[in-house]
């Protein structure tokens, strides 16, 4: 767990629909898997980044367009989807357990005034 330097390796546009048995909060919708790169200590690794691309998730999609430099805190929200490759910003990684493994994920993505670059 911690907070990451990460370079936007490319992305895919996809849907999502939620499982019948388990619906969920969200409804069916239209998402980008974003592929983040992060170089660590550890070495180099890369991400899945689902986006849901759903008005309940807004905060979401900010924060990853505050992240890479396209937008700013209190402007609207525009995606411009073909200028995020090669884009780098901050992202916080922790770790989820699923099927008795441990995968790391995305936890957020960070507004570049709100990093502190000594614990990057």
């Amino acid at each position: 767990d911690g907070l990451y330097y990460f370079t936007v390796a490319g992305f895919e546009r996809g849907r999502h629909t939620p499982n019948p048995q388990n619906p969920g909060k969200l409804p069916a919708c239209n998402k980008a898997t974003v592929h983040i790169k992060i170089s660590a200590n550890e070495g180099e690794t890369e991400l899945r980044h689902n986006l849901f691309l759903h008005s309940s998730t807004e905060g979401m999609l900010s924060a990853f367009f505050a992240a890479i430099g396209q937008k700013k805190k209190g402007e609207p929200l525009r995606m411009n989807w073909n200028a995020i490759i090669g884009k780098a910003g901050v992202c916080k990684v922790g770790t989820r357990q699923y099927n008795g493994n441990n995968y790391n994920e995305v936890k957020s993505m960070l507004y570049p005034e709100d990093v502190d670059y000594a614990k990057v």
